[in-house]
């Protein structure tokens, strides 16, 4: 992803924030970064020196004990060493492989020298009579590794800043009494609509058609089940002269129909939420809710989904991620 917005077209958002622009690093804070690298790299050799020192364990310890070789030793330095490889080398492999991309990524920050800014929304801050909540902070991240900027931190944890990145925000912001029939309006909330912008119908009808379209894994999925059943009335008719399939294969066979149809009813509900989706386009509205003590919220009515948070787009607008993320969620 390029990390200059004014190239393209869209906004990058992270946590409820929309980014403003970029600053130069300070020299504090390039002593941080140079910290937290050090303290990843340290996680690096820990990690290449995991395998190599539990080998090394039951040699140490024979010779500290003066172990005479024999068939009883050589089968514990055998599980243990296989022990090793079946555990040991997936762990150190995850450590190093985690650590030395937060490192890469931390020295492409201090070889840049920028950090990106990012400022709630209009909608997201408070009155002045209001604390500023936390879901609407000011604050700094690193572009390559998606760390916020604390001088505070001291940790080499491997946290990740989400950054989403969405169309802009073209909508009006003329709102109307709400003409949507409200199911069971609560005395408390108050709602209102306003028209989708031409930008966000676009958004909204691309992610609907990604929707209705088929994933390859579907595709397969369906293929497995078709082969699965016939496979299944060729046995139940007699017609297979093989040995009589035990409570293993039957076993399988079950778990095998199970991961297909749950595969299937998935593309089911995407299909169903695309429908919703179309009635969202037909109508063209969006339905904005005021909750005392809640942020601000805009909603798709048909599909029932969150469309803004305090101004920001819904965790699952991400132009390259949309459907997907929907699809996982049903």
């Amino acid at each position: 992803m390029s990390h200059d917005a004014t190239t393209r077209a869209i906004e990058y958002w992270c946590c409820g924030a929309r980014r403003g622009g970029t600053r130069p690093l300070t020299e504090a804070e390039r002593t941080w970064i140079r910290r937290l690298r050090s303290g990843h790299l340290r996680h690096v050799l820990a990690g290449l020196a995991i395998v190599p020192l539990a080998l090394l364990v039951p040699l140490v310890i024979l010779n500290g004990l003066r172990l005479p070789p024999g068939d009883v030793t050589t089968i514990v330095v055998g599980i243990w060493g296989f022990a090793t490889f079946l555990l040991g080398l997936p762990v150190a492999i995850l450590l190093v492989s985690d650590h030395w991309k937060a490192a890469r990524e931390l020295g492409a920050d201090l070889r840049d020298g920028l950090a990106w800014t990012f400022e709630p929304p209009p909608a997201a801050r408070p009155d002045d009579d209001d604390p500023m909540p936390a879901w609407a902070e000011t604050f700094s991240l690193l572009p390559h590794a998606r760390r916020r900027v604390d001088l505070a931190a001291r940790t080499s944890d491997l946290a990740r800043e989400e950054i989403l990145e969405a169309d802009p925000h073209t909508g009006t912001e003329f709102y109307a009494p709400l003409s949507l029939r409200v199911a069971e309006p609560a005395a408390d909330v108050r709602f209102a609509q306003r028209p989708l912008s031409p930008v966000e119908r676009e958004e909204l009808d691309r992610v609907r058609r990604q929707l209705f379209l088929p994933r390859p894994g579907t595709a397969f999925a369906f293929l497995v089940l078709i082969a699965l059943l016939g496979i299944g009335r060729f046995l139940a008719e007699g017609e297979g002269h093989g040995r009589v399939p035990g409570w293993s294969d039957l076993l399988t066979t079950v778990v095998a129909v199970g991961l297909c149809v749950r595969a299937l009813m998935r593309y089911t509900r995407s299909i169903l939420l695309a429908g919703r989706m179309s009635r969202d386009l037909a109508t063209g509205l969006v339905v904005r809710v005021e909750e005392s003590g809640s942020p601000l919220t805009e909603m798709l009515p048909f599909s029932r989904l969150f469309w803004r948070i305090a101004g920001a787009p819904a965790g699952w607008r991400d132009r390259r991620r949309a459907a997907a993320t929907l699809r996982a969620s049903l």
